[in-house]
């Protein structure tokens, strides 16, 4: 391959990926993991414990929001290019679940509603492992237990 070619495919790389990180407004201070927060969250500071592909969060995972040290938030479910996608956001006023559109709750039919639960459950689920994995006992447990009141809702 020609460095012009090789120059234009990388240029073109480059491209692919930039509207992605120009979505990204928040971004997780331990691993620098990337991704959009609802703009009501965007004063707080989040963390992501899930897959980070290409700096962004991608896949199943929890996104704690923090005001100081208060936990205010939490979205357990699918990230794509750091945007939630389907889950649940847990607050002090209870559940919203459903499907989001650029992390803005977008669609909660009982069809929607029961697939964000169950990815909401398989994110604590997929929490657990990690903190497990890391020697982490009660965080592990925690969201164990978080998978199963997840899960629950929808009985």
């Amino acid at each position: 391959m020609s460095r012009l070619k090789l120059a234009a495919s990388l240029v073109a790389l480059v491209f692919t990926f930039e509207p992605v990180l120009a979505d990204v407004v928040g971004k997780d201070k331990t691993t620098g993991c990337g991704f959009r927060q609802p703009p009501e969250w965007q004063p707080y500071t989040a963390n992501w414990t899930g897959p980070c592909i290409g700096g962004v969060a991608d896949g199943l995972g929890v996104l704690r929001v923090y005001n100081q040290s208060q936990a205010v938030a939490v979205f357990y479910g699918r990230m794509l290019e750091g945007k939630m996608v389907v889950g649940v956001i847990d607050t002090a006023n209870g559940y919203l679940a459903g499907r989001f559109n650029d992390s803005a709750l977008a669609r909660s039919d009982r069809e929607t509603f029961i697939a964000a639960f169950r990815d909401a459950s398989a994110a604590a689920n997929a929490a657990s492992e990690v903190f497990e994995s890391q020697g982490n006992v009660a965080s592990a447990k925690y969201y164990r237990d978080k998978a199963k009141q997840l899960e629950a809702q929808m009985d």
